[in-house]
């Protein structure tokens, strides 16, 4: 059963969170997220063309459903506690919901956390700086609505490398 309006969910280790859901019981609800991978291209008008650069990737912003995992991840900055890793998934809407992007960090620290309150609602964000991650989509089959073949990679920001 889906929480509703709500079709992603984040998971930390040793972090429990309160979703009620069925395939993500104890994560915690995300309402929206953001990640930046940027690369510094050179175009030296002496050269023969473009050249990329070292590949900058942001730290992931999480707007999450407020729980008791917020408490816990704000204790987390104030501790300077790692998390060894992250899971935010999400899924499809109507049949059988299955997870069409998933985001995995490794090696992860809370860096920012943000707790306002305002008209009888709680809000929560938070940003992670983590060492790898591995991002992954899966496809729709169009007509059956069928799960496609799964696309991904990994990157590890600190060797700069990936796979």
């Amino acid at each position: 059963m889906s929480t509703a309006g709500i079709d992603a969910f984040i998971n930390f280790t040793n972090v429990t969170g309160e979703s009620g859901d069925d395939t993500f019981k104890e994560w915690t609800a995300v309402k929206a997220f953001s990640l930046e991978v940027a690369n510094s291209v050179n175009h030296d008008n002496q050269g023969t063309g473009l050249g990329s650069g070292i590949v900058d990737v942001s730290k992931l912003s999480v707007e999450l459903l407020f729980d008791k995992a917020a408490i816990t991840l704000r204790q987390y900055i104030v501790k300077g506690t790692h998390i060894n890793d992250v899971k935010l998934n999400v899924r499809r809407q109507g049949g059988k919901q299955e997870t069409w992007y998933s985001l995995v960090l490794t090696n992860a620290l809370v860096s920012k956390s943000l707790l306002t309150y305002e008209g009888g609602l709680f809000h929560a964000a938070i940003e992670l700086a983590f060492q790898k991650h591995k991002e992954s989509y899966c496809s729709q089959e169009y007509g059956s609505g069928s799960k496609g073949a799964e696309i991904s990679y990994e990157w590890d920001a600190h060797a700069n490398k990936g796979g």
